[in-house]
């Protein structure tokens, strides 16, 4: 499935950073804000929680820690796009003469 998003993805620390409600939405999951800060992906077979400006997230009851933190701008939250994509079982692949990247299960 092809992803718009309605921010553009940027590269930053070698990272490509997302919009997290766009990915996480074509990948099936319900994203809610439960608390200031915090940030619940879910889906039948997989539950994440994570935190802005924080690299510790759980997924699955698994702590695992980020790269690049979540963190908002423009009234996003942007994370990086391999974490999303590998927590949902996808492989990422970049091609660099075109500079687009392709998400596959």
């Amino acid at each position: 499935l092809p992803v718009y998003f309605d921010v553009e993805p940027f590269i930053m620390d070698d990272r490509t950073m997302v919009p997290l409600r766009n990915l996480a939405e074509t990948f099936g999951c319900e994203v809610t804000w439960t608390e200031p800060g915090r940030i619940d992906l879910n889906r039948e077979d997989i539950s994440i929680t994570m935190y802005i400006d924080n690299p510790v997230y759980t997924a699955g009851g698994i702590e695992k820690t980020l790269d690049v933190p979540p963190f908002i701008k423009d009234g996003r939250t942007m994370v990086p796009l391999r974490f999303i994509a590998e927590e949902f079982d996808c492989q990422v692949e970049y091609e660099e003469t075109t500079e687009t990247v392709f998400i596959s299960r």
